[in-house]
């Protein structure tokens, strides 16, 4: 889902770079979850976090 209005954030950068990465390991399976926690990790880690958001989900 690629909606934006829950943040009034662009993430048109983001869906384009995953997009590109999913199209660059095209050869081999691309684990979409793992993309997802990554990104996710990626932005805790922006933010100085300690604890991850994916233990509470």
């Amino acid at each position: 889902n690629k909606d934006n209005s829950r943040s009034g954030q662009d993430f048109s950068l983001f869906w384009d770079v995953w997009d590109k990465l999913v199209d660059r390991y095209l050869e081999r399976p691309v684990d979409q979850q793992k993309l997802l926690e990554g990104a996710i990790s990626g932005v805790e880690k922006s933010l100085g976090s300690t604890e991850s958001a994916n233990n509470s989900l």
